[in-house]
């Protein structure tokens, strides 16, 4: 059995799983920012495609980043296990995973070899790099920075390295790496990106504002120009350019999230509630797929507090819920308006679903009863329904990844430990999925 991308799956889950599996970081955005650990895939997806995704050690880095931008329209990148750098498109994971492990034994041997914690002043650098007095850089790091900086092919592995050397204290170098990075960038994201950085780290308000002017000259749809005026608004101060931004983003608006997204920015930079109702509205009037009336009715209470208007597009979301999307519901029912009647009825309309072999197709049956069990545990924390989810898990488990990730859960949530390592013996027993 492949490793298994579902909406149901919590991106901090995905993440840890991504690199137990293939030793590789998963970068998971919403929008150009990283996505909030806690929500689910579903929750953050831009699209609706067939429900899952399979991934296998043999599919190219830059491959798998592409399906799943395609099945569930969010941006992903592939990064190696210390998240210090981006793999390269044309190599397999299996092939990624290889050379990090290269580039991590290597990494050891170097500091091993060096005297590390040694601070370096400039007259002993002078010709290696340029330096701040604030510096506090070791050889150790010099060394890794100029060999990353010497293996760096794009704008963005440029931003990169100039973030990390940026924050280890060395500015003036910093600036040369961004300098670099400003040569080629690919796109509007590289330019945000860059000034974003420039202004926060370098705080260099001038040279980000070029950037953000080069930013909007490639700016085409709703989602640049509002990813756009949040990062203006923010970093430089200017509500008046922000405002013409946001204008702009709603001329280009197209459909529910992009009304929404929109919305929320608006609501967090500028915090105008009028501006921000009306679009909600708007966007109330384009929603059509589940997610779009979940989605909506979470920024409704969160940034408008307005309960009831939550609670009309909640109840939408409920009746056009599948399987475990009862499950999730119930989540947020319970979190957001405190109601743990309705989540209980949720959680068991799960329940009798599962029992049913209802399950989200794409799915095992074995993993949306222990998503389920997590739900139930981390929500209303009570282990005795829990384990009697984690026991149906387990009951149709075939799979080795199925009872290791069940023995997981049953120590992170239950900590049972002897029941987790009777799960874990039983995994050992399995072939590896295939």
């Amino acid at each position: 059995m492949a490793f298994s991308i579902t909406g149901q799956i919590k991106v901090s889950t995905l993440k840890k799983r991504f690199l137990k599996e293939f030793g590789l970081t998963l970068r998971v955005y919403d929008g150009r920012s990283f996505a909030d650990e806690g929500q689910t895939i579903s929750q953050i997806r831009k699209k609706k495609g067939s429900g899952d995704l399979s991934v296998r050690k043999s599919m190219k880095v830059g491959t798998l980043e592409e399906k799943i931008e395609s099945e569930f329209g969010i941006k992903v990148q592939i990064a190696g296990s210390d998240d210090s750098y981006l793999c390269k498109n044309e190599l397999t994971l299996a092939s990624a995973n290889e050379k990090d492990q290269k580039r991590i034994n290597k990494k050891d041997k170097k500091s091993k070899d060096v005297k590390s914690g040694s601070p370096i002043t400039n007259k002993e650098n002078e010709n290696i790099v340029d330096q701040t007095s604030e510096n506090t850089l070791t050889e150790d790091q010099i060394e890794e920075f100029k060999e990353t900086e010497k293996e760096a092919e794009d704008s963005y592995d440029f931003y990169c390295l100039a973030d990390d050397i940026a924050e280890a204290g060395d500015k003036e170098w910093a600036k040369k790496v961004y300098m670099k990075a400003e040569e080629n960038p690919e796109d509007i994201n590289d330019l945000q990106r860059l000034a974003d950085s420039i202004s926060e780290k370098l705080e260099e308000k001038e040279w980000a504002k070029k950037l953000y002017i080069k930013a909007e000259s490639q700016a085409e749809d709703c989602g640049d120009f509002t990813s756009l005026a949040g990062s203006i608004h923010k970093n430089l101060g200017d509500k008046e350019w922000a405002k013409k931004l946001y204008i702009k983003a709603e001329s280009q608006a197209e459909n529910c999230d992009d009304l929404q997204k929109l919305a929320d920015s608006i609501h967090k930079q500028l915090g105008d509630k009028e501006w921000s109702k009306k679009l909600y509205l708007k966007a109330e009037s384009k929603a059509e797929q589940i997610n779009d009336f979940s989605d909506l009715a979470d920024s409704i209470h969160d940034n408008l507090e307005d309960k009831e208007w939550a609670t009309k597009l909640y109840k939408i979301t409920e009746s056009k819920c599948i399987a475990e999307e009862f499950s999730d519901l119930a989540v947020k029912i319970h979190g957001r308006l405190s109601d743990k009647e309705w989540a209980i009825k949720l959680f068991k309309i799960t329940e009798s679903k599962l029992e049913c072999g209802e399950n989200h197709p794409g799915e095992t049956l074995a993993d949306s009863f222990r998503y389920f069990g997590d739900n139930i545990s981390e929500t209303l924390g009570d282990k005795k329904w829990a384990e009697k989810v984690y026991k149906k898990s387990e009951e149709n488990a075939t799979y080795k990844n199925e009872l290791e990730y069940l023995a997981g859960s049953v120590l992170d949530h239950l900590e049972d430990e002897k029941w987790a390592n009777l799960i874990e013996q039983k995994a050992e027993e399995l072939e590896d999925d295939e």
